[in-house]
């Protein structure tokens, strides 16, 4: 777990040695932020400017994996000697949870073998059209999903006998499935209606009110077919390939990713549900999995 902002190594150069390059585990950035919880908790972009730029761009040139803000800093006397006020950082709890758990996962992980491992790749879906399934600005995130298949049969992840490995059967698989056209597509993993109401009456009773006001009923879900949900995963043994659902039918696509206020549909939720029970995958395992789907870089 590391706390210190910046990084030794520089975009697109040669990979620098950290007091980190000999440890044989994911190191994990712990953030502490230079704002104040209320100004972070009331503002509708999250970190500052200058925290992204520290604590998470360029800690991810050193190949860290980002966790989340720990502590804000507060004032917590003014020092009438040096006529300073005298700032200290607050920790927040529940971030703290967070991360220890997220650090248990992959070390959970480091010791179950290759071959039981379960991995999820989710790959990007943004603007909500199939022409753009795996956007990756710059980037080749077919290619780079294949090229992680076919690597982690080398080590020996149990991935069956008929995983993609090109960008064609890897684009072939995943229009095979639901997309961003409901109904139009065969395939795909189901969840059902009763499981998917049992995950989701253990949700905060404020968090299921937003989403049914919003959405309506899960069984009116487009992705509901048959008294299941008909989600965007194709399962190769241990591995899923995915597609991330859309977190808003019929609206400005914009909105859809960029506004705090929206809740997500009932079949965004209900494709994290099944993931998290069926593949035993925990939410923090299914950040780092996402780690392809943001632009195809494949971490430790």
């Amino acid at each position: 777990l590391n706390a210190t902002g910046f990084a030794v190594s520089s975009p697109g150069g040669d990979t620098v040695e950290t007091p980190f390059t000999g440890a044989d585990c994911p190191v994990i950035q712990v953030i502490l932020s230079g704002g104040t919880f209320r100004e972070w908790e009331e503002g509708t972009r999250g970190l500052t400017p200058k925290d992204l730029a520290m604590n998470v761009a360029l800690p991810e040139v050193d190949g860290r994996l980002i966790s989340r803000a720990i502590s804000f800093k507060k004032s917590i006397q003014f020092d009438d000697a040096t006529e300073v006020a005298v700032i200290k950082h607050e920790p927040v709890p529940s971030r703290i949870d967070f991360v220890a758990e997220l650090a248990a996962a992959w070390t959970r992980l480091s010791q179950t073998q290759a071959n039981e491992r379960r991995v999820a790749v989710v790959v990007a879906n943004y603007p909500n059209k199939d022409g753009r399934l795996g956007n990756g600005v710059g980037l080749d995130t077919p290619a780079g999903v294949a090229a992680a298949f076919k690597r982690m049969q080398v080590e020996g992840y149990a991935l069956g006998d008929n995983v993609p490995t090109s960008s064609k059967e890897i684009m072939d698989r995943l229009l095979a499935g639901p997309t961003n056209a409901a109904g139009e597509r065969i395939g795909g993993e189901k969840f059902s209606i009763n499981d998917y109401k049992i995950f989701f009456g253990s949700l905060p009773k404020a968090i299921q009110d937003e989403v049914t006001e919003r959405w309506g009923s899960p069984k009116d879900d487009p992705f509901v077919s048959e008294g299941a949900f008909i989600l965007p995963a194709h399962i190769f043994g241990n591995v899923v390939l995915a597609v991330q659902p859309a977190r808003g039918y019929n609206i400005d696509p914009t909105s859809s990713y960029h506004d705090p206020d929206l809740v997500p549909p009932h079949g965004y939720l209900a494709f994290y549900a099944w993931l998290r029970r069926e593949k035993d995958i925990t939410p923090s395992l299914i950040l780092a999995s996402m780690a392809i789907s943001n632009g195809c870089r494949v971490r430790p």
